[in-house]
């Protein structure tokens, strides 16, 4: 009773609770510490943790229930090169305790299932790998109900040692199951699902850090992490800089709340048009108030003429687009493109001062218009000779 108490309880719950040190440990004491210093107090914290667990199981089954100090492993393999440190030290550790005990000698299948041990943890990390919870869960499931079975047929290279009574015990096999249940709720409590609320926090930190918030586009953060990602020395591709037209008009007269409506509808409208003129390939940014951007990549010199076509079929659309702010006023709203080819070799701000300096030109040519900028050099050059000498 003492033993299968022993595995489907106290165990587990030791695990957990190492898990939960070890996260403290990791979080606020390593990073004070050089990386050899660290490593130092890693053996030292493992040694310790991994005797007590073994020293627990033998003591009260007569076995060394190996497979349940991986959980401790499998906590650190998102930080890789911690969690096989610490691989590489448990068959040391049970070598150490078994030969003191008077048990064995050196045991070569400890280190064969070591190898074991890092193909199925990695074959884990592969297939489970959207999430810390996922590689984690995955990695005690794998490697408490596989391993034991491994070592079953290891044992039969004739160690002394052996783990479990290999030949297939279905009451063992239950008492296995029961405990790895066990360990993941505890593990669950002590350390997931503070890791996961954290996670969730940074994740909303870093979209709103990377989204604009009233239209749900990318902003300029966003839009210079893209053009990096996406952009390379070989890409050819359009920037369109596009402004709303007397934007300031409709906030002065009918207020911020009716403004962002109509901005709404506006990035709205942009996001599914552009997809449509670039077949989904555009991204759509919010660089500012009333101000966007659109990158596009692989856009040839023999697709650049229909493509400025379209974008002044979906600007005259957009005319004709009744816009309720209210629910009894209606406004029509239109706006202004300035469009520049990304040559290779290109960067964002070279490409997008060459399309912000279309959009100056649309704007005071007019505005609801669309001009490119290989098309009005000579007019841009002038234009800044002015604005110089103004």
């Amino acid at each position: 009773m003492l033993g299968y108490l022993t595995v489907v309880g106290i165990i587990p719950l030791v695990v957990a609770t190492f898990v939960f040190g070890n996260y403290t440990l990791y979080e606020r004491t390593l990073p004070h510490y050089q990386w050899w210093q660290r490593y130092v107090i890693i053996a030292i914290i493992f040694f310790v943790q991994e005797y007590t667990i073994i020293t627990l199981s033998y003591n009260a089954t007569g076995a060394v229930y190996f497979h349940y100090v991986i959980p401790l492993l499998a906590y650190n393999l998102h930080m890789t090169y911690y969690g096989d440190f610490m691989a590489i030290l448990t068959p040391v550790v049970i070598n150490t305790y078994l030969v003191l005990q008077g048990q064995t000698e050196f045991i070569p299948s400890l280190w064969i299932g070591l190898v074991v041990y890092f193909v199925i943890s990695k074959i884990g990390m592969i297939i489970f790998q959207k999430s810390i919870l996922h590689r984690m869960v995955s990695g005690i499931l794998l490697i408490n109900i596989m391993l034991p079975f491994t070592y079953g047929v290891l044992s039969q290279w004739g160690d002394s040692i052996y783990f479990m009574s290999y030949i297939f015990n279905p009451s063992e096999f239950i008492s296995l199951c029961c405990g790895t249940m066990v360990l993941l709720l505890a593990y669950y409590n002590f350390f997931l699902r503070e890791e996961l609320e954290n996670i969730n926090e940074y994740n909303l930190v870093y979209r709103q850090s990377r989204y604009d918030e009233l239209t749900g586009l990318g902003n300029y953060r966003s839009m210079l992490d893209y053009a990096e990602k996406e952009f390379s020395a070989s890409t050819t591709g359009v920037v369109c800089v596009v402004d709303m037209d007397h934007f300031k008009r409709v906030n002065d007269q009918w207020g911020h709340e009716s403004g962002n409506r109509a901005l709404k509808i506006f990035a709205d409208y942009l996001l599914t048009s552009w997809h449509q003129v670039f077949e989904g390939e555009a991204r759509v940014f919010r660089y500012g108030g009333e101000e966007f951007c659109i990158l596009v990549k692989d856009i040839d010199d023999s697709e650049f003429d229909k493509v400025i076509q379209k974008i002044r079929y979906y600007q005259y659309q957009f005319m004709q687009l009744p816009i309720y702010i209210q629910r009894d006023h209606m406004l029509s709203l239109t706006f202004s493109v300035g469009v520049a080819r990304w040559h290779k070799g290109d960067d964002l701000k070279s490409a997008f001062e060459r399309a912000d300096e279309a959009l100056y030109v649309a704007k005071n040519s007019g505005r609801s218009q669309v001009r490119v900028y290989s098309d009005i050099v000579g007019k841009i050059k002038n234009d800044n000779i002015e604005r110089k000498a103004e």
